[in-house]
């Protein structure tokens, strides 16, 4: 009887699927999910908060068979041995475990032989006081890199070797339990410690073998070098300060920070003495020097360094993003000076960072997280009261250093660690930019900024990078906020910005200007920022880096691999900068007066003026169409009031379609104040659900704006607006209604079963999601009330169905559509039979062709624009 019921659980539970690691290129976001899914059926038995030791004990046993289960008889001869081992193991207290040292999983029954496949099957019961145990069946393929998990309800799954290990790093310490090793070829680490001078020192070989990522990217990366730093005592160290929970958690959550807070001891002597003393010491990588070791000369302020990252370490992680802890000692200079000293010539501290460096940055964060620019991404910090004082590892207070100053460590998060300072250094040691391309271009996959199995070549990576970087300077400009200093060491091959910290508001740069206490703002653009408000620096400091860096590719004969068109990457920087200019600054560049301060652009001038007046003419060509959907959209509400009137539609509205910046937030949400009074006078029965499935900080509340604008609009046209409060985020209680979603196409993606009353309106982001595109909400309230007239005919009159299409429906979604095929004929594109099937009985159906006619983002255009975009609605609420 016990077998026949063994057998009975076991038919219950068990159904296939693969866990196989293998070199598929998975988005890391995917993986999550899959992972999670893998074990549900048993996290269902035992509960969810046990998913990481259930993972770590099906880990243990596959190691157990790794190491020869079957072959080692002697060993391994019974299920007892197997329980005895897995008891051991799982009680270890080292591993951190949050299951009070209690086993998940007891083996049931030992492997007798393999499968004829080689694979290997184990019986597993779940323990747990007071619960039904569940019985399940994992085997083991003969490739230990494979395992094949027999559980109910889950789908054929194949993950990509970094993802898995990122989301199996969960609990203390989990780490080294869990984590494949990362492969690295043993010859040549053994060269690079001979290489390097390194093969004497033990204790640091002995470090470095625990971290093989570390060791991975210094073989791979020749501009890499080690930097051997001591983690600080935590009674040494401040409270940790989080701003960013979700990098945080995707670096390695709270442990990292505490496993990371290190400082130099670049002497590989001492270092090697400390760890062979028992001293925590970890690895971490900055930019090899290149050029000759010179000291800083006070006399020449712009004076060339060796090395890029003059006081900041990166650990990679397994994503191929890399963690920067900024004032962990200085790397400039070797071992000739201790990890931090007082710099004569400078009158500062080399090789700290300060509170009021960090305090500048949490200053800025809003701005930084929401504003759609390429930065680098500020982590969090601590306050650092003890640090070596010399290469002896002995530490010295910090805390007396400076009145009213202490040392902090900063912790930040990059997809590359090369800035374009060190362009040349690059192109010696990797000709081409080959291996750069593949690196950056696997982390772009790996955090979703490029789509699965894209491969940048080099000129793509470079007017990638000079893309970023011209939308970076536009936005910087349009929040007004200025940076002091700006050269080619605050850029990384990905287009990042570094040194965030040094911005400034307006009012904080115009006095450094008038005062003329920097010696970074010349007076050339001193005067015209006090004359215009408008700092064009930083665009020309860019200008001037890309220059530069085609001249040295001419120089290493490579200019025609990495640069093989020298106007489209030049169009890149200021197309990208021109496009996301407010109009209050782009009108400046068609003007004389820039003329006289474009100062070494040499023969560009006449090139950037022509892209600013190109953008100038698309952005009125953007808005006549603005202006003309509006005029469409008013003629439609005549048409079709009389079909819609008194029926009741919820019209969900995604807010993530909507990007958080004040501006934007109150852009929109000004355009849906107009449309719903616009509805509300033309007798539609429209509820609205803003729907925010993205739990993020908002800079403004975006309700809060909506009935403020609501509000003011009524009292300026004397609409009376009674109840209609009560058609936001509250939906119909009718069982008629109609819910039309206006979402964005990658969420409408991700639904896998649409309900039967559900029609959908997606919208993309367009080529470039990185963009804050200017969405088409008129047109997408258009295509979703049409959806809603034609479902509610086909309801009550479906024979009349066809004619009404044909009269009031089919030209005007002809229309909208037009500019996404303006070279096409839009009669033979969107059909009687398209506007059938946007309501078709087949949710399959809808979903598909929502997807196939996702409204692409207008062209891009200002506050000002759409300002005045609300004055042409005004009118036509005035005329209603």
């Amino acid at each position: 009887m016990k077998a026949i019921a063994m057998a009975v659980v076991c038919l219950v539970f068990v159904n296939n699927v693969l866990f196989a690691i293998s070199k598929a290129d998975v988005c890391i976001n995917e993986c999550t999910l899959q992972v999670q899914s893998l074990f549900k059926p048993i996290l269902d038995v035992v509960g969810t908060r046990y998913l990481s030791r259930i993972r770590v004990e099906v880990r243990f046993i596959e190691s157990m068979i790794s190491r020869g289960l079957v072959e080692m008889r002697e060993k391994y001869g019974s299920r007892l041995d197997i329980n005895s081992t897995l008891d051991k193991q799982t009680n270890d207290r080292k591993y951190g475990f949050d299951m009070r040292n209690r086993k998940m999983l007891e083996v049931v029954s030992n492997p007798k032989k393999r499968n004829k496949d080689g694979s290997i099957e184990v019986m597993v019961k779940t323990r747990i006081p007071r619960r039904k145990p569940g019985i399940f069946r994992i085997t083991f393929a003969r490739d230990a890199a494979k395992l094949s998990y027999k559980i109910s309800n889950v789908e054929f799954i194949k993950f990509e070797p970094n993802a898995t290990e990122k989301v199996l790093k969960s609990g203390k310490h989990l780490e080294q339990v869990i984590k494949r090793p990362v492969d690295f070829d043993e010859d040549k680490f053994r060269m690079y410690l001979k290489e390097h001078g390194l093969w004497q020192y033990k204790g640091l070989i002995a470090v470095l073998r625990k971290q093989p990522a570390t060791i991975k990217a210094l073989l791979r990366n020749p501009v890499l070098r080690p930097a051997f730093l001591l983690v600080l005592p935590k009674k040494k160290l401040g409270d940790i300060k989080i701003w960013d929970q979700e990098n945080v958690d995707e670096a390695g959550g709270i442990d990292f920070f505490e496993g990371h807070s290190a400082f130099n001891l670049g002497n590989f002597e001492y270092a090697d003495k400390a760890a062979l003393d028992g001293k925590k010491i970890i690895v971490g990588v900055t930019d090899e020097y290149y050029g000759e070791k010179v000291r800083y000369d006070k006399r020449e302020w712009d004076q060339e360094f060796h090395v890029a990252n003059a006081r900041q370490a990166f650990f990679p992680l397994p994503d191929g993003t890399y963690v920067g802890a900024k004032g962990s000692g200085q790397y400039i200079y070797d071992d000739t000076l201790p990890p931090f000293y007082y710099n004569d010539d400078k009158c500062r501290w080399d090789g700290l960072a300060w509170d009021e460096e960090a305090e500048a940055t949490e200053r800025w964060l809003p701005f930084i997280k929401s504003a759609g620019a390429e930065l680098c991404r500020p982590l969090g910090y601590r306050h650092v009261y003890a640090a070596p004082s010399n290469w002896s590892g002995k530490l010295q207070s910090t805390t007396d250093l400076e009145d009213g100053r202490t040392p902090v460590l900063i912790f930040n998060r990059f997809i590359c660690p090369h800035r374009l300072y060190k362009f040349e250094q690059i192109l010696e040691s990797d000709p081409g930019l080959k291996r750069t391309c593949e690196d950056i271009s696997h982390t772009l996959v790996n955090i979703g900024k490029l789509p699965v199995g894209a491969k940048l070549s080099p000129a793509e990576l470079m007017i990638r990078a000079m893309g970023n970087l011209g939308r970076t300077e536009a936005i910087k400009q349009n929040h007004d906020l200025f940076k002091l200093t700006i050269h080619s060491q605050d850029f990384t091959f990905a287009g990042e910005e570094a040194d965030m910290e040094e911005l400034l508001s307006r009012e904080e740069f115009e006095k450094e200007c008038r005062e003329g206490k920097s010696r970074w703002v010349f007076e050339h653009w001193a005067n015209f920022f006090l004359e215009y408000k408008f700092d064009i620096r930083g665009i020309i400091t860019k200008y001037k880096v890309l220059k530069e860096m085609i001249s040295k590719a001419e120089r290493n004969k490579q200019a025609d691999i990495i640069f093989p068109e020298y106007p489209e990457v030049f169009e890149a920087l200021f197309k990208a900068y021109f496009e996301s200019l407010d109009d209050r600054w782009l009108q400046l560049w068609v003007e004389d007066p820039i003329k006289d301060f474009l100062v070494g652009i040499d023969s560009y001038e006449d090139f950037m003026r022509d892209l600013a007046k190109k953008e100038i003419q698309r952005r009125k060509e953007a808005f006549c169409l603005l202006e003309k959907n509006c005029q469409n959209y008013s003629i439609f509400l005549n048409h079709i009031r009389k079909y819609c009137k008194g029926y009741p539609v919820d019209m969900a509205i995604s807010l993530s379609l909507i990007p958080n910046k004040k501006e934007e937030i109150d852009a929109y949400m000004k355009t849906w104040a107009y449309l719903i009074l616009l509805h509300d006078q033309n007798g539609l029965d429209v509820n609205y659900i803003f729907d925010s499935k993205i739990k993020k900080a908002y800079e403004v509340d975006p309700m809060e704006i909506l009935f403020k604008h609501i509000k003011d609009i009524a009292r300026e046209n004397k609409i009376r607006v009674d109840g209609i409060e009560d058609r936001i985020n509250k939906p119909h209680n009718d069982a008629r209604t109609i819910k039309v979603h206006i979402m964005r196409v990658e969420d409408l993606q991700k639904v896998k079963k649409l309900p039967e009353n559900f029609f959908p309106v997606a919208m993309s982001e367009g080529k470039d999601p990185e963009k804050a595109p200017l969405h088409d909400f008129v047109a997408a309230a258009t295509i979703g009330l049409a959806q809603a007239a034609c479902e509610k005919i086909r309801r009550e009159n479906e024979a009349g169905l066809g004619d009404f299409i044909d009269r009031d429906i089919l030209p005007r979604i002809q229309k909208i559509y037009q500019r996404l095929f303006p070279d096409e004929n839009i009669e033979e594109i969107v059909t009687k039979r398209t506007i059938q099937n946007m309501i078709d009985k087949n949710p399959i159906v809808r979903k598909n062709l929502a997807i196939a006619l996702a409204l692409a983002p207008m062209a891009r255009i200002a506050i000002d624009q759409i300002k005045a975009y609300h004055e042409y609605n005004h009118l036509l609420l005035q005329s209603v």
